[in-house]
C-alpha cells in the first residue's frame, strides 16, 4: 500500500514538474513575441532616418532622362620629363559621351606634339547618380590606342573611375583615374596611369572647366612624365 503511494506521489511529483516547465516555456515565448512587437519612440526614429535615407538615395540615383550626349574639347598644356630631359607641349582633346539611364559609351582622341597620341573608347557604368550633370561615380572599362610617331602602335586595355561632386548647384569638383594594362609591339612595352583632378562651372547646358593632369607613361622601360593644366568646355543634351 506504502508502496502505491509513493509511486503516486513520485507520479504528481513529475507531472507538476513537466506541466510547470510547459508553463515556462509558453510564458516566456508568448513574453518574447511581446518584445518583437513592442513599438518604442525609439524604433520609430529609427526607422523615419532609414526611410529618409532610402528618399535621399532614390532622389540622388532616380533616372531623370533615358538618353543624355556630352560633347567636349579642352586645350592641355604640359611638361614632359624623360631621363632629365624637360620639354613642353601642348594638346589638344575632342571627346564625347553617349548614355542610355546608367549605361554608357565614350571616345576621346588627343592630339598633341609630344611623343604620344591616343585615342580611346570605353564602356561606363554610372553607380551613382541620376545623370552625367549630377553628383555621379561612372567606372569605365575599354581600350586605348597609343601611337609613338613612329612604327609602333599600342593598344592596352584600361580600367578608371570618373567622380564629380557638386558644392553648389552650378559649381562642381571631379577627380579621374585610368591605368592601362601592359602591351608590347617590336620587343618595346608600353603601360601608363593618369590623373586628373579639377574644379568645373554648369551654365545651363554649357560646362566651363579646369584640371590639373597627371600623366605617366611607361615606354620601353623609361618613365615619362607629363604634368600640365587643362581648360575646356563641354556642351550637355
Amino acid at each position: 500500500m506504502r508502496r502505491s503511494y509513493l509511486i503516486l506521489i513520485i507520479a504528481i511529483f513529475l507531472s507538476a514538474n513537466i506541466f510547470a516547465d510547459e508553463v515556462y516555456t509558453v510564458i516566456i515565448k508568448k513574453h518574447e513575441e511581446k518584445v518583437q512587437s513592442r513599438w518604442t519612440l525609439a524604433d520609430w526614429l529609427a526607422t523615419k532616418q532609414r526611410i529618409s535615407l532610402m528618399d535621399q538615395w532614390l532622389a540622388l540615383n532616380t533616372e531623370s532622362n533615358l538618353f543624355e550626349f556630352v560633347l567636349s574639347y579642352d586645350k592641355f598644356n604640359l611638361k614632359q620629363e624623360q631621363s632629365n630631359l624637360k620639354s613642353n607641349y601642348s594638346d589638344n582633346r575632342y571627346g564625347g559621351k553617349a548614355f542610355f539611364t546608367f549605361l554608357g559609351i565614350e571616345g576621346q582622341s588627343d592630339d598633341t606634339e609630344s611623343l604620344f597620341d591616343t585615342t580611346s573608347y570605353n564602356l561606363n557604368l554610372r553607380l551613382l547618380g541620376g545623370s552625367q550633370q549630377s553628383t555621379h561615380l561612372n567606372l569605365h572599362y575599354g581600350i586605348r590606342n597609343v601611337s609613338d610617331h613612329a612604327v609602333n602602335k599600342f593598344s592596352p586595355y584600361f580600367f578608371g573611375i570618373d567622380f564629380e561632386l557638386y558644392l553648389l548647384g552650378f559649381l562642381g569638383t571631379n577627380f579621374k583615374y585610368s591605368n592601362t594594362s601592359s602591351d608590347s609591339i617590336n620587343s618595346i612595352s608600353y603601360h601608363n596611369r593618369t590623373r586628373d583632378i579639377g574644379v568645373f562651372v554648369d551654365l545651363w547646358f554649357i560646362r566651363f572647366y579646369y584640371e590639373k593632369s597627371k600623366n605617366n607613361h611607361f615606354y620601353n622601360g623609361d618613365k615619362i612624365k607629363q604634368d600640365g593644366e587643362r581648360i575646356g568646355m563641354a556642351l550637355y543634351f
